[in-house]
């Protein structure tokens, strides 16, 4: 197997260079649009210099190089999301655990590493921005307390801001601060090993300081900044932190970043530390957080009496998620039910009348003819799964974020059982369906079969990626040639643990074409996929079909 150094570097080399000849393919386009501006103008990126340290993280071979006072140094070229393969990160080898570490770690029988992943780019302090931009992307979930972040973090620790550094993904400014830890209150990781007091990491923000130029190419060439502007880019408001910060933060994987964190919630994971006083920021003129702890000792204890009485959802069973689901078309239909119901003595209007009778009839067939196609297609699995005689270790791979597995504690895991294997990755569990490891715990799963989950955002590996790979080359499945890519119309696994969603016995049957192909051809899984289709959406997915056809 090669030495994890020399793997690293080769794997970084090829993302530096996929993301060089992405921003000259970029360059090329913002020339052709911008002829009359000069050519020294256009876009120029140096590389990263980089290299991979004893640890596999990515920082410079003898420490960070200095910033030169004055203009800001170009850019480096990030970790690109669409790269081959992203770098591996590993981390100190921890052994599986059945339930999220919740409690407080022994004693530590280390001394503290330094687990930053550093990038070449611009230091932000001293900077007057000659340009500036915000954005306020949908947050999706208000946490209005602090107990509300935990559940959605997978790491809370208290920190000082060491060093501070701003770069680029695509043309967008992203923020890397370095934190040396005081305490850890949570780790939630089956890959990281117990962080301690002393350990450093690094957390992404979104936005801060990017060349002008950088940040036009990737806009088509407007508006047409200059390598001299200097353009800070804000996401509301949010103030970019700075050496001697001292915070209290909900943490998360960053998925642009291996290795590098990102506070839950955006801006509202971050806790500001002044002496004794903590506080949130809020870009509004009202403040939402009327229950936030004051006190950094209240802010301690109220997260140490969460953790020790919660108890991660269990992910929903199969009959479980198709009564949900059923509930839900029938308060559905009780909605439109009441559309033609005359209200004092009024009159519904034929046209109102005929479409929802309509919709109602397609919702009685609904829950008359789901219920027995679902049990059918999960009873059969059963007898499969049951005359089989073998059942072999299936490793669910999420594309999300790199290095990251459908633990134990996930419908994934469920539907993998369902199906007749054994989830490889069963033994991790987190507060997630998935759980971040390394590759030396998944070289230790050694699984007979892997499958990359599907994704609608991005792809961080394919099944050539993989096979290809010389670290993912040393697992039986990848020798075997046993490494599938699961479609994301066909294989759902229940990623979000949808109590709703009765699509995961695709993810069984799907599963059942591969473990148990002369029991279960990929022809019947067809079959039965259109049936299911066609019982949940009636003749409009028939006419879908038709189009699709007809080209």
């Amino acid at each position: 197997m090669e030495p994890d150094s020399a793997a690293h570097d080769r794997m970084l080399q090829a993302i530096l260079k996929k993301n060089r000849e992405r921003r000259e393919s970029a360059e090329r386009n913002a020339k052709r649009r911008r002829a009359a501006i000069p050519a020294a103008a256009c876009l120029v990126v140096a590389a990263a210099a980089v290299t991979a340290s004893r640890t596999g993280l990515l920082k410079p071979a003898a420490g960070p190089a200095p910033v030169p006072s004055g203009e800001p140094i170009a850019s480096s070229a990030p970790v690109s999301s669409t790269a081959p393969m992203p770098p591996e990160t590993p981390r100190v080898t921890a052994e599986p655990s059945p339930s999220p570490a919740l409690s407080p770690s022994p004693e530590p029988t280390r001394e503290p590493e330094d687990r930053t992943v550093w990038l070449e780019g611009i230091d932000p302090e001293g900077k007057e921005a000659t340009q500036t931009w915000e954005g306020a992307p949908d947050l999706g979930t208000g946490y209005l307390t602090p107990e509300s972040l935990v559940p959605d973090s997978q790491l809370i620790v208290l920190g000082t801001v060491t060093r501070v550094t701003c770069t680029d993904v695509y043309g967008d400014a992203v923020t890397l601060y370095d934190v040396e830890l005081e305490e850890v209150w949570l780790d939630d990781h089956a890959s990281s090993g117990a962080l301690i007091p002393g350990d450093r990491i690094t957390v992404l923000q979104p936005g801060g300081y990017i060349r002008g130029d950088v940040f036009s190419a990737a806009r088509g060439g407007r508006p047409g900044y200059t390598p001299e502007d200097l353009v800070l880019q804000t996401y509301f408001g949010m103030p970019l932190p700075a050496a001697g910060d001292e915070y209290v933060l909900f943490l998360t994987d960053a998925s642009v970043f291996p290795g590098v964190y990102a506070v839950t919630g955006l801006y509202q994971g971050r806790f500001t530390v002044e002496g004794e006083s903590v506080s949130r920021y809020y870009p509004g003129e009202s403040d939402p957080y009327e229950d936030d702890a004051a006190a950094l000792s209240e802010l301690r204890s109220r997260i140490a009496a969460f953790l020790a009485d919660y108890v991660p959802t269990e992910p929903s069973g199969f009959d479980e998620a198709l009564d949900a689901y059923l509930a839900a078309i029938r308060q559905t239909a009780d909605s439109e039910r009441g559309a033609i119901l005359p209200s004092e003595g009024g009159e519904p209007t034929p046209p109102d009348t005929e479409r929802t009778q309509e919709v109602l009839a397609f919702y009685e067939r609904v829950l008359e003819e789901l219920p027995d196609f679902y049990h059918g297609v999960l009873s059969r699995a059963d007898e499969i799964a049951a005359g089989a005689d073998h059942h072999p270790s299936v490793l669910l791979l999420d594309q999300e974020t790199p290095y990251k597995v459908f633990g134990g504690n996930s419908i994934a895991s469920a539907v993998i059982e369902k199906a007749g294997g054994v989830n490889a990755a069963g033994a991790y569990a987190s507060m997630r369906p998935t759980v971040a490891v390394s590759m030396e715990q998944i070289l230790d799963m050694d699984p007979d079969i892997i499958v990359i989950n599907s994704s609608f955002t991005r792809d961080y590996y394919t099944r050539d990626d993989l096979l290809t790979h010389p670290a993912w080359k040393e697992l039986r499945a990848v020798r075997d040639g046993r490494v599938y890519e699961a479609n994301a119309d066909d294989a759902w696994f229940g990623a979000e643990n949808d109590p709703a969603n009765t699509s995961i016995w695709m993810g069984v049957a799907y599963l059942q074409t591969i473990l148990y192909p002369e029991a279960y051809t990929e022809k019947q899984f067809r079959g039965d996929a259109d049936t299911y289709r066609s019982i949940l959406y009636g003749d409009a997915y028939e006419e879908m079909m038709e189009i699709l056809a007809s080209g």
